[in-house]
């Protein structure tokens, strides 16, 4: 974890001396669980997460992105309208961890700053490994 946030301030210090080649980015938003504690409600978003990237652009057309999302979700039966469920009373929480690499194919010769063109569709392809571990609280354990 602090190996790649010293990749990522490393390249977002250098990133000025290269903006046509390299974007580097963020995001912060919410996070949502949908399962056993939150079964009909898709938008219902219960805690946070975040994230960053670093994207090199090799021409107008290919570029590779590495980012990292952070995130929690949470659900509670006693937040439910069903009564089987509150009476239930379960619980759970967990962090989420992901890093991605990641290709992006631009349609158009796009290059931000650069090109005439404002926009490019485009498609990606990548991989991720995904973080994470479930706790909940019983009789005031973890």
């Amino acid at each position: 974890m602090r190996l790649l946030c010293g990749v990522l301030l490393l390249l977002l210090i250098s990133s000025g001396a290269f903006a046509q080649n390299w974007e580097v980015g963020g995001f912060a938003g919410s996070s949502g669980y949908m399962g056993d504690f939150n079964q009909n409600d898709p938008l219902k978003f219960t805690d946070f997460a975040i994230g960053a990237f670093v994207k090199r652009n090799f021409n107008g057309y290919f570029s590779a992105k590495l980012g990292y999302t952070y995130g929690r979700v949470q659900g509670a039966d006693s937040l439910s309208s069903n009564q089987q469920l509150r009476n239930r009373n379960l619980s759970f929480f967990t962090p989420i961890n992901e890093v991605s690499l990641s290709g992006e194919l631009n349609f158009f010769n796009y290059l931000p700053g650069i090109s005439l063109k404002r926009w490019s569709p485009f498609m990606f392809a990548g991989v991720a490994l995904v973080n994470y571990e479930p706790k909940t609280n019983y009789q005031g354990d973890t």
